[in-house]
This record gives structure tokens, sequence and C-alpha cells, in this order.
């Protein structure tokens, strides 16, 4: 064998190697590229501030289904969300339209997305706000978290089945420590805290947490359940927007306190 033919077959080898690895970092940096944060999905839509919204002549907010915020009895709708998306619209002069959801991850998702333009539904400000994608208007309402659990059972608790997403998780990592015990905390992807308050009064799921606004409704219909225990103190929550809908924000928070005040 021709000794020179050795170094031209290791050049080729190099070569090939060099070329795949060059094809490699293409093919991972296009990978890279169309990787996104589910936040960050680029959309017309995303970009929707007051100036947007009026021009479509609809303001969209995504509520919870359930007896405070909106409710369907019969052939009529009710709830604290349905009496003033109608002020709303007075105020604004467009169309207030609700969407359901009581999936908080999917809630976040929407109003990133530019699918809805508010999370109307309480929500507690916390340290734990994305405020990079999301901003929260002023407090809709002053509230405290209770757990709830059947009656004559024990506040010791061991674990507790909250909705998923919620920032009460912070509250019952915070009366762990309180209590100085692990607390198991398991988050239902499917109920938001009424329906967890059903499964309590069931025997189905040994506790759960729920807000007061909802606690006293709650004590009435479900007559296994107890509601005393307070886990939190008085805490604010507030409807959120995109943290770019800056116009929104500021006309929200001159008319909610009007059309509040009408219902």
């Amino acid at each position: 064998m021709n000794k020179r033919e050795i170094p031209r077959k290791r050049i080729i080898i190099y070569i090939v190697l060099l070329i795949m690895t060059i094809l490699m970092m293409i093919l991972l940096g296009r990978h890279k590229n169309t990787t996104h944060n589910p936040y960050e999905l680029p959309s017309k839509n995303a970009q929707r501030d007051w100036k947007e919204i009026k021009k479509s002549g609809k303001l969209t907010l995504l509520t919870s289904y359930n007896g405070l915020d909106y409710k369907i009895e019969g052939d009529s709708v009710k709830g604290f969300v349905y009496k003033v998306s109608k002020e709303l619209s007075k105020l604004a002069g467009v169309n207030v339209d609700i969407k359901i959801e009581n999936n908080w991850p999917k809630s976040e998702l929407a109003l990133s997305r530019g699918e809805v333009d508010v999370i109307a539904i309480p929500t507690l400000i916390t340290t734990d706000l994305d405020k990079a994608h999301f901003k929260a208007l002023n407090p809709i309402e002053m509230s405290q978290f209770y757990l709830v659990k059947k009656k004559g059972q024990a506040d010791d608790i061991d674990s507790i089945v909250i909705p998923q997403g919620i920032p009460a998780k912070l509250i019952v990592q915070n009366i762990a420590d309180e209590w100085g015990k692990e607390i198991k905390i398991v988050e239902d992807s499917i109920y938001g805290p009424e329906q967890l308050s059903i499964l309590v009064n069931d025997g189905k799921i040994s506790n759960t947490i729920v807000a007061s606004g909802q606690k006293e409704r709650l004590i009435k219909l479900l007559p296994n359940i107890d509601c005393s225990t307070p886990l939190s103190v008085t805490l604010r929550k507030s409807w959120l927007v995109r943290n770019n809908s800056t116009a929104l924000a500021d006309s929200l928070n001159r008319w909610l306190p009007i059309a509040i005040k009408k219902i």
C-alpha cells in the first residue's frame, strides 16, 4: 500500500466528520429557534391592547364555572362576572364575551396568546405572579383562605387537594412551615374549589382549600363540611391582563369599581 494513501484517507475522513458536525449544528440551531416558550407564541392577538379591542368591538373575559362567578340555572345565566360584564359593555361601548375555563394553566395560556383579554378570576397577588407576561388590575376583593374538611375531622392534615396552578399552593406551603410539618399537595387539573369541596362533602377526598368569598355559600349547600379553620391572613385578589395591555389595564381600573357598584 502506498504510504501516501493513508494520510489522504485520514484527510477525507476528517473532512466528512467536519461536514457532519456542521450539519448537526445547523439542525440543532433550527430546532432551538422553533422551540418556543408557550407564553411567547407569535400572534397578533397577543399584542391586543384597548385600541385593538375597541376597533374589533369585542372584549373577551375568561372566568371559571362556579356558583359565584358564572353559572347557568335553567334558562338564566347568573354570577358576579356575568353581571359585571353587562355593566362593562355599557361603560366600554363594546360587546363583552365570556369564555369558561376551570384549568388555571390553560387560562394563563389563553391570555398570553391573545385568545382572551382578561382573566376574570379573582387571583392572589403574590410574588409568584409572572409579571413578565401578566399584569394585575387593582384589587377586586380582599379574601382569606380556609381549610375545607368534613365535620368532626381534625385540622392536623398530612395532605391536601387543590386546583392546579392557583397560588393557594403557596398558602399551604406557608401553613406547613408554620405548623412545622410536611403537607403533601395534590394539584387537581380538572376541578375548581367548589367542585373539590363537593368531593370533600361526599367523602371522596379528605380536604381542600377555599376562599372566603365562596365559604358561606358552600357551608349552606354542603351540610357535611367544616370551613372554620383559616389558613391565611386577608389577601388581595385581582383580575389579570397581559403585561403589554397597559391602556386596557388603565381603563378597567377606572370602569370596574363603577360596574361593581351598579350590580
